[in-house]
């Protein structure tokens, strides 16, 4: 079953091209190798309303799926976790556990993420 899938980088450097934005590129890609309807990834800053806005717009279109990358560390910006958050919803915690369970295997620093999954 294909579904919509939006994917929002929140980056301020990507969002003012001092970056390459290279996890929403390879987050698109995996599911549009899964057969899914995915459009551009779209770039935010790490303002917390962008980043509401951009989850928003990305339902409004369709999106049935809404990924976000970037902006769950603990750097004073990092905001997207409370953005998410802002938007109602239930916590889904098994998900974001197997995401830093998995990044561990890769980095220890997976483990400083604050990433959030809602329904």
């Amino acid at each position: 079953m294909s579904i919509r899938v939006a994917v929002i980088t929140v980056s301020d450097r990507a969002a003012t091209a001092t970056y390459v934005d290279r996890s929403g590129p390879a987050a698109r890609q995996v599911f549009v190798d899964a057969g899914h309807d995915v459009g551009d990834v779209r770039i935010v800053s790490d303002d917390p309303e962008q980043v509401t806005a951009a989850i928003r717009e990305a339902i409004a279109a369709g999106a049935r799926l809404v990924l976000t990358t970037g902006g769950t560390g603990i750097a004073p910006r990092d905001r997207t976790p409370e953005a998410t958050a802002a938007l109602g919803g239930q916590p889904i915690p098994g998900i974001s556990e197997a995401i830093r369970a998995k990044g561990a295997a890769h980095t220890p620093m997976a483990m400083l993420t604050r990433g959030l999954a809602v329904v």
